[in-house]
């Protein structure tokens, strides 16, 4: 399997929400990334600035701290 973030191939990955559950993202699109790729995007970023910025993998990836 391959992460959609960082394209790592990895053995399993982690369903993360592109609009946080809390913000009303339960039934909104996904990525499926690894647990590195995860940890450091909830470790970053808060879920208001997921929620209203950074919502897209493409967005994500643009930013310097996940490179």
């Amino acid at each position: 399997m391959q992460c959609e973030l960082c394209q790592r191939d990895i053995e399993s990955l982690t369903v993360h929400h592109l609009i946080p559950k809390q913000k009303n993202g339960n039934k909104g699109p996904t990525a499926n990334i690894c647990s590195a790729c995860h940890h450091q995007i909830h470790a970053l970023f808060d879920n208001t600035l997921l929620a209203q910025k950074l919502n897209t993998l493409e967005k994500l990836q643009a930013e310097p701290e996940m490179r």
